[in-house]
């Protein structure tokens, strides 16, 4: 059974291509219009009009219902149809395009599919804006770090996608600009500089990075790539570095017996991350009151190379 931190707060149920719909849907609500124009107007590059926005899930309509749909006082509709699979697999796909077709009947009338294609599939060429779920979840998590609840939800939104196998992302520093930033004040940093590793509660989850920072005494000084997949079920004293690191500060003895029954969490299993080299960038500072993170968070590398604080993360 999976850990509750791994579930999405939008389920895990039966009816995916409605239930992607409708979280989309709730963040997009969230965001407002601000929000929506951030992904039709800057990523997709389809102009919209200025005018309040309206959202409605299962939009029926006479002919044809499309997952959801985007009002605008009728000036514009943006409908949107989700796929789960590659578009074109089902023996439907093709009739229920042409259905959708026949709702554009004006000219601010906009028909978004939203796929698992890699590439914009053929039949969808010149005629409706695509997308696929992983530049959907992308452009979702660049634009919710302006607020902590959007963020929230969109994490969330990540998951689902995840867990259903909607999008798939490498640990691999070449292919993945995300920096994975954890609190890394208690053997972060430390274990990090010595052993090249990090460890954590096991089965803690994360999106997967690229990259890994340390946030630790209101500053972060230190990033390292990543390249291999993160391993649950660690044992640490298997790993001879680590068995060092924990003699070097009287935590085991030689015979790698615990010292004090503080330390008997490091008989349990854990999550190990193994580091690559480290990443090169100016010191950044932390100016508020409040921590940073007292967990993790993420930021994009371009990002964090060019921060002097971490406001600008």
């Amino acid at each position: 059974m999976p850990e509750i931190n791994d579930l999405s707060i939008f389920g895990d149920y039966d009816g995916l291509e409605n239930k992607v719909t409708t979280a989309l849907l709730h963040i997009f609500e969230a965001g407002n219009e601000l929000l929506i124009k951030y992904i039709i107007v800057d990523k997709l590059k389809q102009e919209l009009p200025e005018n309040k926005i309206t959202i409605i899930s299962q939009d029926k309509q006479e002919e044809s219902h499309p997952d959801g749909s985007l009002k605008c006082s009728f000036k514009f509709q943006i409908f949107i149809e989700s796929k789960v699979k590659p578009f074109g697999k089902a023996e439907r796909d093709e009739d229920q395009l042409r259905r959708h077709m026949k709702l554009l009947k004006e000219d601010g009338d906009i028909l978004l599919y939203i796929t698992t294609d890699v590439r914009r599939p053929e039949l969808l060429e010149n005629i409706v804006l695509w997308a696929n779920w992983t530049q959907i979840n992308e452009w979702l998590e660049e634009y919710s770090k302006k607020d902590r609840l959007l963020e929230f939800l969109c994490e969330n939104f990540d998951k689902l996608l995840r867990n259903r196998k909607l999008i798939t992302e490498e640990w691999n520093a070449e292919k993945n600009e995300r920096v994975l930033i954890v609190a890394g004040c208690t053997f972060g940093e430390e274990v990090a500089l010595e052993c090249n590793k990090y460890f954590c509660q096991n089965k803690r989850s994360f999106r997967p990075s690229g990259f890994i920072a340390f946030y630790c005494n209101k500053q972060i000084k230190y990033c390292y790539e990543i390249n291999q997949t993160p391993k649950d079920d660690q044992y640490l004293l298997d790993y001879d570095d680590l068995v060092k690191y924990f003699q070097d500060r009287l935590m085991i003895d030689h015979e790698k017996k615990i010292l004090h029954e503080k330390y008997n969490w490091i008989k349990e299993f854990c999550k190990v991350i193994k580091l690559g080299p480290r990443l090169k960038f100016e010191r950044i500072e932390h100016r508020k009151n409040a921590a940073f993170t007292q967990n993790q968070r993420y930021t994009k590398k371009k990002m964090l190379i060019n921060a002097q604080t971490t406001d600008e993360l």
